[in-house]
């Protein structure tokens, strides 16, 4: 033998995980668009990474978007996103006073089991904001999820956000992905 170990293989998730998956997401773009922020929050385990990485123009794939030490417009842990959903849910947040009209949609792709506990959940996404009476945004790209499926419904262990484009149209981000 060479030390090498092959990876462990779990079996298809199976659609009871699908229905789980499709529901929190749901729960989760009902939270968003009403501006419930702090409920939303309550999707995330307490030792989340919550990532939007920069994106660049580059000759390959793997070098569009930045690596885990580089910047990111979205870089918290649980605490700093409870912050930021307890400044939105307030007026103390200038960017959302009046607030914006926000339409989210969610469609996970691929579902695969990392652990015994743990599924990794590609989707794309798409997020609609409207502010004021003449500013629109359109946010669509990637997201990458670990869920954990230990308790009485997933939670979101990490999130990775990649937007698909490298120059934002707004002029700032005050939505959640």
């Amino acid at each position: 033998m060479n030390g090498d170990r092959e990876p462990r293989r779990f079996p298809d998730p199976g659609p009871a995980v699908w229905a789980e998956v499709e529901a929190l997401y749901r729960r989760e773009c009902v939270l968003l668009q009403a501006g419930r922020y702090r409920e939303w929050v309550g999707l995330f385990t307490p030792d989340i990474s919550y990532r939007a990485p920069v994106v660049r123009v580059a000759d390959t794939r793997e070098g569009m978007v930045a690596a885990e030490e580089e910047l990111a417009y979205y870089d918290d842990d649980h605490e700093t996103l409870t912050l930021r959903a307890e400044k939105m849910s307030l007026t103390l947040s200038w960017t959302e006073f009046p607030p914006s009209r926000v339409r989210y949609f969610v469609w996970p792709l691929e579902i695969e089991r990392i652990e015994a506990t743990e599924i990794r959940v590609t989707s794309n996404f798409l997020a609609y904001q409207t502010r004021l009476d003449h500013r629109e945004h359109l946010f669509f790209g990637e997201r990458e999820d670990v869920l954990r499926m230990d308790g009485p419904s997933p939670l979101v262990a990490r999130r990775r956000i990649v937007l698909d484009r490298s120059r934002l149209a707004s002029e700032n981000i005050s939505l959640f992905f």
